[in-house]
């Protein structure tokens, strides 16, 4: 394994935690140098703990323990006993972006965010390239003085993939998780032209991608599939659809609620930029589109009451009269947010979905049946901390945590990271949800026709799903 071309290589018998749980189960792969290779695997094998663990980051995760070996810079190091010098390697040779964006950007300004990217590109190659300048493009209608963690998710994610890149001139591997995350999907195009600069200017520079977006498939991205994946992958779409319809005959659906929305959301004492003028009645379903940073997540927020709002945002029963947000926020409204990480609380996953549905005591059991087969599918113990979940699982396991009790769902993003089965089984749960009188509000940041015609389909089609689309708005006086 390994040889004068090799830019990275890895040997695994697997990725270990102290409370028994194992990923990434014989993993053997090479990346050459100059090669562009996308890795793809399903939610819950390990794709990112395994990209961490690459570029050297594997000690932030807490009780974690390699078995295996590296190759890199013509150097083999053997893990777990040379994990500390491969780290220092790693770190000083493979530029990351990592699915979660990194907390420090947190307590600064856009503009001292921006300032700091331009002095590292300055030290790199002088000056921002044209496809890093095309994407700040998109980010010109945010405030100098903005805080980081003001700014949308998708737009913080052009930054950070800007970010990426400012020392590509001096790195072996770029290591990208999941890039597209939350981006609309005209800035793919625009981060091709920046990996196609990248391998321009450090022609043996290997690029590594984790993601489930079928676009890299098709340029020209060698496609990276573990061998090595147990069987009940492959099974567990049709098992865990049938079990949550099974379960939930018989569950009980509070009334749906709808919601009428006219106004400004207020921030931290500070009003934003946005003005909202939407309704949507109840049972009803929606789809939420528009560009990163016109105010999709902001618009769902606003709902579930985590904003205060200068006009009106109101919640509405079946004839349209307003209803007290604290009799409906914890039986009616359920929340899936963009990064289900910053805000889930609760100490374990069982604690997640302990709740669960209104059922007879006689069809308890089908609901745990559930339960245990959808945690068995992918690999999450009951015990398990939430944080300690990738995106895509939590995702799942906090859809699953809202089924039969929540009769209105605002989903943000609730896609993102999933793989082609577990978009489906989520579709699946919501066609579920839908099919027994609950109602969905998703947003979407994919607004290509053929995919707003498929998720309407799955809620209800044109009778039952209305669109709304969100442009950028003009910045608001006072």
């Amino acid at each position: 394994m390994g040889n004068a071309h090799t830019a990275v290589a890895a040997n695994l018998q697997g990725i270990s935690f102290k409370n028994g749980r194992r990923i990434c189960s014989n993993v053997k792969f090479e990346v050459a140098a100059g090669e562009f290779v996308v890795l793809r695997a399903p939610n819950g094998w390990g794709k990112s703990v395994l990209l961490r663990v690459l570029a050297g980051w594997g000690e932030e995760i807490h009780g974690v323990r390699v078995d295996g070996e590296f190759v890199f810079g013509g150097d083999r190091y053997h893990l777990p006993l040379d994990a500390e010098t491969y780290a220092k390697q790693a770190k000083r040779r493979i530029a990351t972006l990592f699915h979660r964006l990194d907390e420090e950007s947190f307590g600064v300004t856009f503009g001292e965010e921006l300032e700091q990217i331009q002095l590292r590109y300055q030290k790199g190659c002088g000056h921002f390239p044209e496809p890093c300048q095309e994407l700040l493009d998109r980010l010109a209608g945010i405030g100098w003085d903005t805080p980081m963690d003001g700014v949308a998710k998708g737009l913080r994610q052009v930054l950070a993939v800007i970010d990426t890149f400012a020392d590509v001139m001096h790195c072996e591997v770029v290591v990208l998780d999941e890039p597209t995350s939350y981006l609309a999907d005209e800035l793919f195009e625009e981060l091709l032209r920046l990996l196609a600069w990248a391998r321009e200017v450090n022609p043996s520079c290997a690029i590594l991608v984790a993601s489930h977006d079928q676009r890299f498939a098709t340029v020209g991205a060698r496609i990276l599939r573990p061998t090595a994946i147990s069987e009940h992958y492959a099974s567990r779409l049709i098992v865990n659809t049938n079990l949550a319809r099974f379960a939930l005959e018989s569950a009980r659906v509070p009334n749906p609620v709808g919601f009428i929305v006219s106004g400004s959301p207020i921030a931290q004492g500070r009003r934003l930029a946005m003005h909202y003028q939407a309704a949507l009645p109840a049972g009803r379903s929606a789809m939420v589109t528009g560009p990163n940073g016109s105010g999709k997540s902001t618009l769902l927020l606003m709902i579930a009451g985590f904003f205060q709002v200068r006009g009106c945002c109101q919640i509405t029963t079946a004839d349209g009269a307003p209803v007290r947000r604290s009799r409906v926020l914890r039986s009616n409204l359920g929340v899936v947010f963009q990064e289900p990480h910053e805000y889930e609380f609760r100490s374990t996953v069982e604690d997640m979905l302990r709740a669960g549905p209104w059922l007879p005591s006689t069809e308890q059991a089908e609901w745990d049946e559930f339960i245990r087969s959808l945690l068995s599918s992918y690999q999450i113990l009951p015990e398990q901390q939430p944080r300690t979940l990738s995106s895509g699982q939590l995702r799942i396991v906090w859809l699953a945590s809202q089924l039969g009790w929540c009769s209105t769902w605002l989903l943000d993003e609730v896609t993102a990271s999933l793989d082609n089965d577990s978009i489906s089984l989520a579709e699946s749960l919501l066609s579920i949800h839908v099919g027994r009188g609950g109602s969905v509000v998703a947003v979407d940041a994919h607004s290509r026709a053929n995919e707003i015609k498929r998720v309407r389909t799955v809620l209800g089609g044109n009778d039952r799903c209305d669109v709304i689309k969100l442009g950028i708005k003009e910045d608001c006086d006072g």
